[in-house]
């Protein structure tokens, strides 16, 4: 359960702790999170593992995904 994200202002490094928050298609509220940096590239692209996301993102997530690949 990683996630692919663009970050602009100070740079992050593999190990750090990260709290995110982001809306989906289609979706009023914004899905929260919190995990774990795992890479970093030259270009500001950083991959962050899930380690918790509120019920409601959840559900929002996994639908998401689930239309995207039907």
């Amino acid at each position: 359960n990683d996630i692919l994200l663009r970050v602009f202002g100070p740079l992050l490094h593999p190990g750090e702790l990260v709290r995110f928050s982001f809306r989906l298609p289609n979706l009023q509220d914004r899905v929260e999170a919190a995990g774990v940096v795992v890479r970093t590239d030259n270009e500001q692209w950083t991959s962050c593992q899930f380690q918790h996301v509120n019920p409601d993102g959840r559900c929002a997530l996994r639908a998401f995904i689930a239309a995207a690949t039907a």
